[in-house]
């Protein structure tokens, strides 16, 4: 699987960014925090919890992902020149495959997805949060030991 791209009407004055450490042991649980950085205004978003995720990549390739949580649809108000909390993001992702195995050593990235969707009270001509969009960070480079 391959990493997904921004998409949708907040990525044209929007982007996520995220912060780890760089580095962390096979197994081992990784904190990241994630913001979004707000460049120009905007109609305001409702973040997706249950959509976003964390990925750890090899290569370009997805390895793992992080499960999101089924919290409530989180509000998001797009003003220039602001930096948001990302608070739809996990704040976690093991380094470990689906299965429980640790990741191999070597190197690999984090990617963070904010899934969203247009605020339905702002009667936005893309239909609510029924429509999935993301914003997508750079990746964030990690070695595994």
């Amino acid at each position: 699987m391959t990493v997904p791209s921004t998409s949708g009407p907040a990525s044209l004055g929007a982007r996520l960014v995220i912060t780890a450490p760089g580095s962390a042991a096979g197994g081992a649980t990784l904190r990241v925090h994630g913001r979004v950085e707000v460049g120009s205004d905007a109609p305001r978003i409702v973040t997706v919890p249950a959509r976003s995720q964390l990925l750890i990549t090899r290569a370009g390739r997805i390895v793992v992902r992080s499960d999101g949580a089924a919290d409530p649809e989180i509000p998001l108000v797009l003003r220039a020149g602001t930096s948001r909390p990302a608070q739809a993001l996990p704040v976690s992702v093991r380094l470990a495959t689906p299965d429980e195995a640790r990741l191999p050593p070597g190197e690999y990235a984090v990617v963070g997805v904010l899934a969203y969707g247009s605020d339905p009270l702002q009667s936005a001509p893309t239909g609510g949060t029924g429509r999935a969009f993301a914003l997508v960070s750079d990746p964030v480079p990690i070695t595994v030991g």
